[in-house]
């Protein structure tokens, strides 16, 4: 790789490089130019669980994990700094890694609702990797919630 330098081409790594760099590479015997643009990695919006409705009680739950009993609705909730909209989250059941997909609303103030409701038992399980599988490039980040259904 080499780099356009005061009019001379000069041997270079990538780290090399900012925005807007003219440089070239070896191509089949010849060479390829191109003008450098770095990729744009964008931060991921934090998506935080502050309250969950309809927990059982007396159980030994840390702040990410929850027990719940299955057929019930259950209300997750929080703040997200998105628009208004509605979206699926899916929900992963870790012993036979069958998703069941919840719907999250986000309103105007970015007060978001997760309707709950497991029809089965078993642990169910949301994390980054798993929020962000069905779209098109990574969105969000979650700390990993564990779902106690009994």
């Amino acid at each position: 790789m080499q780099k356009l330098i005061n009019d001379n081409w000069v041997d270079i790594t990538e780290a090399d490089l900012v925005a807007g760099d003219i440089y070239r590479i070896s191509v089949g015997g010849g060479w390829q130019q191109q003008s450098y643009t770095p990729e744009v990695i964008t931060p991921l919006l934090p998506v935080v669980i502050d309250n969950v409705t309809n927990t059982l009680s007396d159980f030994d739950d840390s702040d990410n994990e929850f027990t719940v009993q299955e057929n019930t609705n259950c209300i997750a909730s929080g703040k997200l700094a998105i628009p208004a909209q509605n979206f699926r989250v899916p929900f992963v059941r870790a012993d036979t890694g069958r998703k069941a997909y919840m719907v999250a609303s986000v309103d105007a103030v970015g007060d978001f609702t997760i309707t709950l409701n497991f029809k089965t038992g078993g642990e169910w399980v949301v994390n980054t990797e798993l929020l962000n599988s069905e779209l098109p490039q990574p969105v969000f980040s979650i700390a990993e919630h564990k779902f106690k259904v009994v």
